[in-house]
């Protein structure tokens, strides 16, 4: 399990197929995005954005390079909250 910031979790990391996201500060309001996600390779190309409207996400990362990702999490207003790093391996 590998902890990015203050409330966030990814596992397993690293992957070769799924990626389990839980931002244990977001909101509990299902009716519309509390955050968002950005994903970007090692190198900074914009890989993903996804709104997320629960505490918890799964990405499927088997189609991705081999290599270094960055993650993102973003409030609504657009103000980053935090970011981590997680690995698509074999």
């Amino acid at each position: 399990m590998s902890q990015g910031f203050a409330g966030l979790t990814i596992f397993p990391n690293p992957s070769n197929s799924i990626i389990n996201i839980i931002y244990a500060n977001a909101t509990s309001d299902n009716s519309s995005p509390n955050y968002s996600v950005d994903i970007f390779n090692s190198i900074g190309t914009f890989i993903k954005h996804e709104s997320i409207r629960s505490n918890s996400w799964t990405e499927d990362i088997s189609s991705y390079k081999l290599g270094v990702y960055v993650l993102q999490v973003k409030d609504n207003s657009g103000n980053l909250v935090g970011q981590t790093k997680f690995i698509r391996n074999l």
